[in-house]
C-alpha cells in the first residue's frame, strides 16, 4: 500500500508515502524514490530524507549524477551531499570539487565551501588527496579549501610535503 502511495496524484500522500518508505526501511522503494528525484523538485527532498534512513550504498552513483546536475537548487544538494556523506563518505570531497570547478555561482560556491568545511578535520584529508588529481582545476580548488582550514590542515600538509607525488608536493 504505501509503495501504491509513491503513484498517487495526491501529493500529501505522495509525501507521507516516501516518509514511511524510509522509516519503515522499505528496500522495495529505492527505484521509485530515484525517479521521483529525478521527476520531481517538490519530493526529491523527501525523497533524499527517505535515502537517509534506507541506507542502501548501491544509490551513490545516481545521487552523485544527480548531484552535478545544474537544474537542481542549492537545497537539494545539500540534502543530497548529506545522504552521500552519511553512506559514502569519501565521495563527498570529489563530488564537490568536481561541481566547483564547473564554474558555479557565488552562492553555490558557499553553499559547497560550507559542506566541506561541516565535515570539520575529516575534509582534510581528502581535499590533501585532492592535490595528486591529474585534474588541475581540482588541485587548485582543493588547496584554496585547505588555506580556509588555516592551522588545522597544517599537520597533515606537512607529512605530504615528503610525498613522492611531485602535484601534491608542489601544491
Amino acid at each position: 500500500v504505501v509503495l501504491e502511495g509513491l503513484d498517487s496524484a495526491d501529493p500529501i500522500l505522495v509525501q507521507n508515502s516516501i516518509y514511511l518508505c524510509g522509516k519503515m526501511e522499505i528496500h522495495e522503494s529505492v527505484r521509485k524514490l530515484q525517479a521521483i528525484v529525478e521527476e520531481d523538485q517538490q519530493f526529491a527532498k523527501y525523497a533524499c530524507d527517505a535515502f537517509l534512513y534506507l541506507k542502501d550504498r548501491s544509490i551513490v552513483p545516481f545521487l552523485r549524477r544527480i548531484l552535478e546536475q545544474k537544474e537542481n537548487d542549492g537545497e537539494l544538494h545539500s540534502r543530497i551531499l548529506s545522504v552521500l556523506g552519511v553512506l559514502s563518505e569519501d565521495d563527498v570531497i570529489p563530488s564537490v570539487l568536481r561541481i566547483l570547478s564547473k564554474n558555479p555561482t557565488e552562492s553555490e560556491k558557499g553553499l559547497y565551501h560550507r559542506c566541506v568545511f561541516k565535515m570539520g578535520r575529516k575534509a582534510i584529508e581528502p581535499l590533501i588527496e585532492a592535490l595528486k588529481s591529474e585534474d588541475v582545476a581540482h588541485r587548485k580548488i582543493a588547496a584554496q579549501l585547505l588555506l580556509e582550514f588555516g592551522a588545522l590542515a597544517t599537520v597533515q600538509l606537512k607529512m605530504s610535503q615528503h610525498s613522492t607525488d611531485p602535484n601534491l608536493r608542489y601544491w
